[in-house]
């Protein structure tokens, strides 16, 4: 695999602490979060004019006690989720940043990662390899699964709002059907943790990345065992997105996006 310069160098902004996620706003232009350590949520304004590209930080907020772990954003852009190590989900408005909602104690065990699956639905998974369904219309989870011994490091909804995929600190690839709300299918194990997981090709393939440097795919609906591997990356994989259907950025442990 050859690493591909698909940027040119921009403007950069430091933050008081580690920041642990990010999102971009896909309603609100320009509007990128991030989420830290300490548990505060950023509000980042991009200006990207031609003769004066920079960042500003707009708005900070204390928003969990302890790191936020992941963000998510409903469908219409108006409303931020947050997760986090003290075990909570978070739910405010974009604009002002007030709560909406929240779970204070959501999992037994800290949050690791969320997928919106669709408008009001969305789905969270935990250190200790739990997966929740939640309704943020009502108090307690839809469904509760516990199919992985090891951490749920991602989570992915088809297009189909039907199909949920997780990858596990295990080493499974393991699929939901929502509406149905029960196990779908579990891969077999492979030799790394599974670290993230995107689909492509038109709904085709999904692609996992692995802590050993290697790129999985699977074809769609036969998710018991992979289809190909890539090696290529000196190190673990740690994230993984698509830009489009064919192009996937992979941001690794030697700090390096590929």
């Amino acid at each position: 695999m050859v690493s591909t310069s698909l940027f040119d160098d921009g403007p950069e902004i430091e933050f008081p602490t580690e920041i642990m996620c990010s999102r971009f706003c896909p309603i609100t232009r320009n509007l990128f979060l991030a989420g830290a350590i300490s548990g505060h949520l950023h509000w980042i304004k991009i200006n990207d004019d031609e003769n004066e590209r920079s960042m500003s930080n707009e708005r900070s907020m204390k928003v969990h006690k302890k790191s936020v772990r992941a963000i998510g954003l409903t469908p219409d852009g108006q409303s931020i989720i947050t997760v986090s190590k003290d075990k909570s989900i978070k739910l405010r408005s974009t604009e002002t940043g007030k709560m909406i909602t929240k779970y204070k104690r959501a999992h037994n065990s800290p949050i690791n990662c969320l997928c919106i699956v669709d408008n009001c639905v969305l789905a969270t998974g935990d250190d200790d390899g739990y997966v929740k369904l939640w309704d943020y219309r009502q108090k307690k989870s839809l469904a509760e699964f516990h199919d992985c011994d090891d951490y749920i490091s991602d989570l992915t909804c088809a297009n189909d709002r039907r199909t949920l995929l997780t990858t596990s600190g295990e080493g499974t690839l393991t699929v939901y059907n929502v509406r149905k709300k029960k196990l779908q299918i579990q891969s077999e194990l492979m030799d790394s943790d599974l670290t993230a997981c995107q689909i492509v090709k038109d709904g085709t393939k999904v692609v996992c990345s692995t802590m050993e440097g290697v790129l999985y795919f699977f074809n769609w609906k036969e998710f018991g065992n992979m289809s190909d591997r890539f090696p290529g990356h000196p190190g673990g994989i740690e994230c993984l997105t698509s830009l489009d259907q064919s192009l996937i950025v992979t941001g690794c442990e030697d700090g390096k996006i590929r």
